[in-house]
């Protein structure tokens, strides 16, 4: 179970580091469909990251993987 935790600790950082680089790039473009798109990426790795913490809190005070996921 501790494993898992941590592995999902990695995934959480990874989302983070994934979304500053799609927002780092957005800033370096003058490409305003580039810019766009960066910046959807971006979101889409918050969205990401949201729901993995999510599931870590949820897993991580019922001892648990939740029912609710498959």
């Amino acid at each position: 179970m501790k494993n898992r935790l941590n592995g999902l600790e990695v995934a959480l950082n990874n989302e983070m580091r994934e979304r500053e680089f799609y927002l780092k790039n957005a800033e370096r473009t003058n490409n305003p469909a580039g810019k766009t798109m960066f910046q959807q990426i971006a979101a889409e790795e918050l969205e990401h990251y949201e729901r993995l913490k999510q599931l870590a809190e949820i897993w991580g005070k019922q001892q648990k993987w939740p029912e609710t996921i498959p």
